[in-house]
C-alpha cells in the first residue's frame, strides 16, 4: 500500500516542459536602464527561480495566452522584469533593456 502511493506521488511530481517561449512588452520600449541601488545589491546574491505552475484543466491554451497578454501589458511598465543585469564603467550595477535584445523579455516553459 505504502509502495503504491509513493509511485502515485512520484508520476503526479513529474514535470514536462513541451515548449519554451520569451514574452517581450506589447509596445516598442527602445533602450533603458535603471541603475541599481545599495538597498537592491543583496538580492542579487539569491538565485530566486520563480514558477508558476498550471494545471490542465478546461481550455489550456486559452489560458496561457491570456497570462501572456498581462504579461506584455506589465513589462509595457515595468520593463526592468525583462532586462538583464549589466555594470557601467565604474562597476555599478544596474538592469539594462533594449528591444533588439535577443532573448530579452520573462521567460516560460510549457
Amino acid at each position: 500500500m505504502a509502495a503504491e502511493a509513493g509511485k502515485k506521488e512520484e508520476e503526479m511530481s513529474k514535470v514536462k516542459i513541451t515548449s519554451k517561449t520569451h514574452v517581450k512588452p506589447g509596445k516598442t520600449i527602445g533602450r533603458k536602464e535603471c541603475q541599481l541601488v545599495t538597498f537592491d545589491l543583496p538580492y542579487l546574491a539569491f538565485y530566486y527561480n520563480q514558477k508558476l505552475l498550471f494545471y490542465k484543466c478546461g481550455e489550456f491554451e486559452d489560458k496561457v495566452e491570456k497570462l501572456k497578454d498581462g504579461l506584455r501589458v506589465v513589462l509595457e511598465e515595468f520593463y526592468q522584469l525583462g532586462g538583464k543585469l549589466g555594470k557601467d564603467e565604474e562597476g555599478v550595477f544596474r538592469v539594462e533593456y533594449d528591444d533588439d535584445m535577443g532573448r530579452g523579455g520573462v521567460g516560460s516553459h510549457r
